[in-house]
């Protein structure tokens, strides 16, 4: 038995599925690439927020799954949200209140149901 303070879960993931652990070091700098697109692409003003998550959820895929499969279908979506024109921002920062909080959320007004505001994803 290996000495709880010696196991490491990811060296047991790489040991165990070869075929991830090759997958996980050949998207490591597709991912930093997309991450560097969607941030030039924020800084002019765009909504990347879908696209971020979905990289994000491709980074965790790679490095803490075992299912190459849906790495893969991960990365197919990823890749379409970052190349997809992104709409311009919708939503501004608010102010930040006295406590240190921010009073209100990053929303959308929504046009058509008053008072109420959703997501924009």
């Amino acid at each position: 038995m290996i000495p709880q303070n010696e196991y490491d879960p990811r060296t047991d993931l790489e040991c165990r599925y070869p075929a991830m652990k090759a997958l996980k070091y050949k998207l490591e700098p597709v991912v930093l690439d997309m991450t560097k697109q969607l941030d030039s692409a924020e800084e002019t003003g765009r909504d990347v927020w879908c696209a971020r998550q979905a990289v994000a959820e491709l980074d965790w895929r790679r490095k803490h799954t075992s299912d190459v499969e849906a790495t893969c279908v991960q990365y197919k979506r990823a890749r379409a949200l970052v190349d997809q024109p992104h709409p311009c921002r919708k939503w501004t920062i608010p102010p930040q209140a006295p406590d240190g909080s921010y009073a209100e959320l990053y929303l959308v007004e929504d046009p058509e149901t008053p008072r109420v505001s959703r997501r924009v994803c």
